[in-house]
Order: structure tokens, then sequence, then C-alpha cells
């Protein structure tokens, strides 16, 4: 038998059906620009706050990617998304019906691959002495804006670490502008693999927020200095 009494939502006193009347929420989904790191990945926030309710009541959400599959159930979730657009669709609930839906686009950017190269191209694991300086190189006579106080990042595999110091200095020979970011010795060796090789990632940010790189590899020896 169908309910003949209904209340909205514990702020009214209860009415017959015919008196019950809810209004729907608005789901409301906002365009979104993100950039990916490295691996072509960015952890995204979508952003719902602007949803709403006529009868004040409390609202979910519920986030569908491009696939209709659920991926998130906040007004403002994290989610990973890879490089490319996406429809990412918003439905809200009142606890009584759902809104229509609501869609955004979300727009992941690549990051810019750029020559790199590692000085020394050999690292002796067991000497923890001195620098390992690392250059991603900008082709051309413009100058590189990077985001303000952004160090360069080493990358192996999961680990990465930050330099101490960078330069940026252009070459006329080169026509080419150097970014050189300079590591402590002992903590590449820290997070160097048990490897006779291995890539190095050296990572930077431009003005504006996109991510670029550069990758090289070096080799990887276990020999005592003497003296």
């Amino acid at each position: 038998m169908d309910e003949i009494w209904g209340i909205h939502n514990g702020k009214d006193y209860p009415r017959l059906w015919w008196e019950f009347v809810n209004t729907l929420p608005v789901a409301d989904a906002n365009d979104v620009t993100a950039f990916a790191w490295v691996d072509g990945y960015a952890e995204v926030t979508l952003d719902g706050t602007g949803s709403s309710d006529a009868d004040g009541d409390a609202l979910e959400y519920s986030w569908y990617n491009d696939a209709n599959e659920l991926i998130a159930t906040e007004a403002e979730p994290n989610v990973v998304l890879p490089v490319g657009e996406h429809t990412i669709t918003l439905i809200v609930n009142d606890g009584i019906e759902d809104s229509k839906p609501n869609s955004c686009i979300v727009t992941v950017i690549e990051a810019i691959e750029i020559p790199a190269k590692m000085l020394p191209q050999t690292i002796n694991i067991d000497n923890n002495r001195g620098q390992i300086s690392g250059r991603l190189v900008f082709e051309g006579q413009q100058e590189p804006e990077f985001v303000p106080n952004q160090p360069m990042l080493l990358v192996i595999g999961q680990s990465e670490i930050e330099a101490k110091s960078q330069t940026l200095i252009y070459s006329v020979q080169d026509a080419a502008w150097y970014l050189t970011g300079f590591f402590d010795t002992a903590d590449v060796t820290g997070i160097l693999p048990v490897d006779d090789k291995a890539q190095i990632t050296l990572v930077s940010r431009l003005n504006g927020g996109r991510w670029i790189y550069g990758s090289d590899m070096i080799k990887i020896i276990t020999r005592k200095i003497k003296g």
C-alpha cells in the first residue's frame, strides 16, 4: 500500500500525500582545468558547491565519469584523471529525489617533455661526497618562466628529492636556456635502485602550472674510493 502520510525531512509536521510537495534539488558542476604529472595523470578537485535545494535540505552528491561509473560522493572530491578532456556528471539528492544531471568538462593538460642531462653520467654509490647536477634544456631564445620558489625535482621510480639550488643560464652558442639543479650526492644515492643503470627524471613547473620534464640514464657502480 502506498504511503498516505509524508514529512519533509523532519522539518514540518506530517501531511497527507497530496499536501506533500518537494522541490527538486539543483546540481551545479563547474568546469575544471588541471595539469598532469609526468606519468600522464592529474589529481583533480571537482566542484559541486554551487548545487542547491530550495527546501534547504542537506544534499548527497554522486559524480559519474565518461563511462557512467560512480567515482565520488562529496561536494569537492579529489579524483585522478588521465590526460584529455573528460565529461563528468553530477547528480545531487535531497533525501527524497534526485536532481537532473549536470555535466562539467574536466581538461587535463599533459606535461611537456624536453631534453635532460645528468652529470656525472656514472655515479659511485659508495662515494657520498660532492654534488650531482641535472640539467633541463629549453631550446630557443625565449626565457622560460617558472612557478616562484619551485625547486627542480629529481625523480627515481616513486621517490623524489628537491634540488638544494638551481641556476638558469642562456647559451648563445646552443641558442638554449639551461636550468641546472644541484643535488646532494648522498640524497641521490639513497634512492638509487640496486641495479647497474637507472633512469633519472628531472621535473620543474612553468609559470601557469604546467609541468615540464626530461629523463636521462646513468650508470651505477659500487667501488670504494681510496684515500
